[in-house]
């Protein structure tokens, strides 16, 4: 066992906080934020909702809003298609950038998420595409994205993110790690 003498942590722990407040993270939404104090790096979060409330919207939104914020972003996808995060963040992209244009290109097809993301307005797009794709390789370089594969299970998630704490949080402990997942 090792004790230590709780005095003695006096002026540890405070230097303790002052780092901590520096990898606090964010939701993205700053009214929760502001609620919450943000996300400590002690904390798991888990979203949980009925499919097509916005989950995937909202994991999007914080990843993006903590990339801003110079920090680096790891998604783990294990019920997404390939490239279905990508594909969510790029959208607002490209919509942003054709309402924003002076002379909008002429469509075939309605602009919705669906024609764009079936690839039914590349033709007609493409300008506005290759503008969207430029700036998601430069703004989004620090968001790393895990999708599963066919043979992912239990070990296989614990030990992705095992490797990326222990990069970042060197002190990660794997036992409470293991009993948070799979509990």
């Amino acid at each position: 066992m090792n004790f230590r003498s709780a005095s003695r942590a006096a002026k540890t722990e405070i230097e303790s906080r002052r780092t901590m407040m520096k990898r606090v993270l964010s939701f993205g939404v700053t009214a929760l934020d502001e609620m919450t104090g943000g996300i400590l790096p002690t904390e798991i979060v888990a979203l949980g909702a009925p499919s097509g409330v916005g989950k995937t919207a909202f994991c999007c939104n914080m990843a993006i809003a903590n990339i801003s914020a110079g920090k680096k972003v790891h998604i783990f996808a294990l019920e997404a298609s390939e490239f279905e995060i990508e594909r969510r963040m790029k959208y607002p992209l490209i919509a942003d950038l054709y309402f924003r244009s002076e002379i909008k290109p002429k469509l075939k097809l309605d602009f919705n998420f669906r024609n764009w993301a079936l690839g039914l307005l590349f033709d007609d797009m493409q300008e506005i595409e290759n503008q969207a794709a430029e700036f998601f390789e430069k703004a989004y370089r620090d968001i790393f994205i895990f999708y599963k594969d066919q043979d992912f299970g239990s070990a296989e998630f614990i030990s992705n993110v095992m490797s990326i704490a222990y990069r970042f949080c060197p002190h990660t402990r794997p036992a409470s790690l293991r009993h948070l997942l799979l509990h």
